[in-house]
């Protein structure tokens, strides 16, 4: 017996980012791209680089939305998983509602963001087809393009950091449930230190992504390298293989964190296995 919403949540972060990972693959080997006639804004450039966003937005779109569904997914096995976890609410309440927060903070903060970036690209490609942009102080001037360019990127850059505050809310959460296993031990109902030592790999790589994220704008080139290389391991092949795992091992923790509340409301002592339970 597998749990359904871990799949699916392993489902939709894999291929959200794998689109994702595909796109930005795309966007960096276009075949038009100069990177002195961008930074000098030139406006044939601009021209020509605006047509090929627009003919390959798609598949960017589709990502970040599957993307951002998937973290308004991945919150039900995660409050599921704190609940057992939490014993029902008996055991280090505030970790496990700090975990709740983070998952759902992270929804929020992808959702939103996604939203933004989404809204202001429709906006300035909306602007980009219906506005004229070649002739604002001599014919053929084509400087429309480049305030058009300026203003998306200052528009772009709204996302930036928020897309970063992503990363650590990923962090925090499954160090959080790295902790929370960690001190339960292998009982019945919990998911095993196997699956808390893989959280804590995940959170240590979400917050070198974060890190990464951070210090780009200082070393560009090397930290965003290092950065998309965490990115792509962490989000497409060990947070959808957790949640893989953890619809494997989350059913039976289930199992045993029900039997544990039937015992409680019958008055009969259930016997310890493995680690001593306790309520810390």
């Amino acid at each position: 017996m597998v749990d359904f919403n871990c799949l699916l949540a392993a489902l939709f972060i894999f291929l959200g980012n794998t689109l994702l990972v595909i796109y930005y693959a795309i966007e960096k080997n276009r075949e038009h791209w100069d990177q002195y006639a961008y930074s000098q804004l030139n406006a044939d450039f601009l021209l020509t680089d605006w047509e090929w966003r627009r003919q390959n937005r798609q598949l960017e779109v589709a990502g970040k939305m599957i993307t951002a569904a998937s973290w308004v997914i991945l919150t039900a096995p995660v409050m599921h998983l704190c609940v057992v976890q939490s014993m029902g609410g008996d055991r280090k309440l505030g970790l496990h509602v700090a975990c709740v927060c983070f998952a759902l903070g992270g929804a929020i903060i992808e959702v939103t963001a996604q939203l933004m970036h989404m809204g202001a690209f429709n906006a300035a490609d909306w602007v980009s087809v219906e506005f004229t942009l070649e002739n604002w102080h001599t014919q053929g001037d084509k400087v429309g393009w480049q305030a058009l360019e300026v203003s998306w990127r200052n528009a772009a850059s709204m996302t930036l950091w928020v897309d970063s505050v992503e990363y650590l809310a990923l962090s925090f959460m499954f160090l959080c449930i790295f902790w929370s296993v960690n001190t339960m031990g292998n009982l019945p109902n919990s998911i095993g230190m196997a699956m808390g030592g893989f959280a804590f790999f995940i959170g240590v790589l979400s917050m070198a992504d974060f890190v990464a994220y951070v210090v780009r704008f200082k070393f560009w080139e090397t930290a965003s390298l290092i950065g998309r290389i965490i990115s792509v391991m962490n989000r497409v092949i060990f947070v959808p293989l957790f949640f893989v795992c953890l619809s494997c091992t989350l059913p039976a923790a289930t199992r045993a964190h029900l039997q544990d509340e039937q015992s409680k409301r019958s008055g009969v002592s259930m016997p310890a296995t493995g680690d001593e339970r306790h309520i810390d």
